[in-house]
């Protein structure tokens, strides 16, 4: 790609992003280095940028932010969700969340995913054109949060960020952990003289086949089955840590 067509769909991401935190899906060439970014780019030619193969696919994926802003859908479709998660439905079924995304085998449903794209090049049209416009404001905000020229924060930032685990991640394996700790006890893997990792890999493998089967939620704790799997690798790692997982 060349320079502008970089800074187009850096355009995109900035728009689409659910934390407003699109330089977490760049990367830029610091002297001889590729390093991820931790603010927004400044679009100097002799800067180099590149995007992360890890970052959406914004041809066949949708944005849980772009979702969940959504106020005019085509016939038939609708947007539903409650406490953070999102979803999209068809004549009442669900066919796209934002944790999984496209929840049949065809990757995109065509009607949805070209309305999503309209709407984008529409607001794309205006978007961070005018100094009035909020969404360029808090773009803009964020930049200054994190930007500092703290000889002891730039030594920081190049550190492990623990700020990019996703807020609903911590939230979700915390709870599940805290109703482990009301049954068991905290941190009761580090008592008596360990625990069996065959146990836990079996706890994982029975989350796994619920997922599977269409089972969003754990009928016992109300989470998450992948924050189930979450909190047992948690428990493993910190087991091993410690010398009390066994096999």
């Amino acid at each position: 790609m060349n320079h502008d067509e970089l800074k187009e769909l850096y355009r995109l991401d900035e728009l689409l992003h659910p934390e407003g935190k699109p330089w977490e899906w760049w990367d830029r060439k610091a002297t001889f280095n590729w390093v991820s970014m931790f603010q927004e780019p400044s679009w100097y030619e002799d800067v180099q940028y590149h995007r992360k193969p890890t970052a959406p696919n914004w041809d066949e994926e949708l944005s849980p932010r772009e979702v969940a802003e959504c106020d005019e859908l085509p016939i038939g479709y609708e947007v539903a969700g409650d406490d953070g998660y999102v979803a999209i439905l068809f004549c009442g079924a669900e066919i796209w969340n934002q944790d999984y995304g496209w929840l049949y085998e065809q990757k995109a449903d065509n009607d949805i995913l070209n309305h999503f794209k309209k709407r984008r090049e529409q607001a794309l049209a205006t978007y961070g054109n005018t100094r009035d416009n909020p969404l360029s404001k808090r773009q803009q905000q964020a930049a200054e949060d994190i930007a500092s020229t703290d000889p002891k924060e730039q030594s920081a930032q190049q550190k492990a960020q623990h700020c990019l685990l996703p807020p609903l991640f911590l939230k979700q394996v915390t709870a599940v952990l805290e109703h482990g700790a009301e049954k068991y006890g905290p941190y009761n893997w580090r008592e008596s003289d360990g625990i069996q990792q065959d146990v836990y890999i079996s706890a994982t493998f029975r989350h796994l086949i619920a997922i599977m089967e269409g089972q969003r939620l754990d009928p016992d704790s109300g989470q998450p089955h992948w924050a189930h799997i979450a909190a047992t690798s948690a428990i493993m790692i910190d087991a091993y840590k410690h010398g009390k997982l066994k096999r």
